[in-house]
């Protein structure tokens, strides 16, 4: 896909009218130009309008307002406004079926653009995940709406910043149904997501990986809670066979404390800390 052209085509949803969407992407456009891609803006022209007007940012819309041909053959730099058509009110702060239409709309249309091929990434501003629902699209979230739209199949989200990766194992449930979604199967599966995606996408030849556990202290040997012994260390032998660099469970304030000043600290820690784990079970 890429090779047809120099530069990357990325669709930017608006989200729900109701929130901050339309006003930060406005306001984003409105003083700044991308500079190694074409960016196209996908959501009601409605919404973004008083927010352009607001910021100073003149739109461009797509050919016949909706067509993108020849997008791939547009300038670096270039920002499209695709419109979805979607005329329903929405009052500002307020979950709604109107809402969740308008930031359904604008992510179903951005998923067929990337499946036929006009655009290689999405970027999303924020929805209701309440109006969402309201509006007959039965997902928990982006993540979820983008694989099935997508047809990905095993699908991780990933938080980046800077060097710090963090993917959750679960996804947008209750608390109390954590314990039973954390599985020996559903876990190697993610580890290994993550290690290929770490490899193929970032370019790093050997990923390190720290799992977090789920109870404090990491259970304590199964005094607090016994889904480190009997899910998560198990998993993790199985990732290390099948040749991902995985350390843990290790406590998450513990993690996540040694990550924010140094990484490098916080795997030999984290290390340090399994290395101990594993001694104690032994004996």
């Amino acid at each position: 896909m890429r090779g047809r052209t120099s530069h990357p085509v990325i669709a930017v949803t608006i989200g729900d009218p109701a929130g901050i969407g339309p006003e930060i992407t406005a306001r984003f456009f409105a003083g700044f130009k991308p500079v190694k891609s074409i960016a196209v803006v996908i959501g009601a022209s409605g919404a973004l309008e008083p927010w352009a007007k607001r910021f100073g940012w003149s739109m461009e819309f797509a050919d016949g307002g909706g067509s993108l041909s020849g997008i791939r053959q547009k300038q670096r730099g270039t920002v499209l406004v695709l419109d979805t058509g979607c005329t329903d009110a929405v009052r500002a702060g307020e979950h709604s079926r109107s809402g969740g239409l308008h930031a359904g709309k604008s992510v179903e249309l951005a998923c067929r653009l990337v499946n036929t091929r006009l655009v290689d990434a999405i970027v999303t501003a924020p929805i209701s995940k309440k109006a969402l629902n309201m509006a007959g699209y039965k997902y928990t979230g982006h993540t979820e709406m983008l694989a099935d739209l997508l047809k990905s199949g095993t699908c991780e989200m990933m938080m980046v910043f800077r060097k710090l990766r963090v993917v959750p194992l679960t996804r947008h449930l209750p608390v109390s149904e954590v314990s039973a979604r954390i599985t020996f199967d559903g876990t190697v599966r993610c580890i290994m997501t993550v290690d290929a995606a770490l490899r193929a996408l970032f370019g790093i030849e050997r990923p390190k990986i720290a799992v977090a556990a789920l109870n404090p202290h990491a259970g304590d040997e199964g005094l607090l809670g016994s889904e480190e012994i009997m899910v998560l260390r198990p998993a993790l032998e199985e990732a290390r066979a099948r040749g991902a660099d995985v350390t843990g469970p290790v406590p998450g304030d513990v993690l996540f404390q040694s990550a924010r000043t140094n990484l490098k600290e916080a795997f030999l820690l984290a290390e340090t800390l399994a290395k101990r784990q594993r001694k104690a079970k032994r004996v």
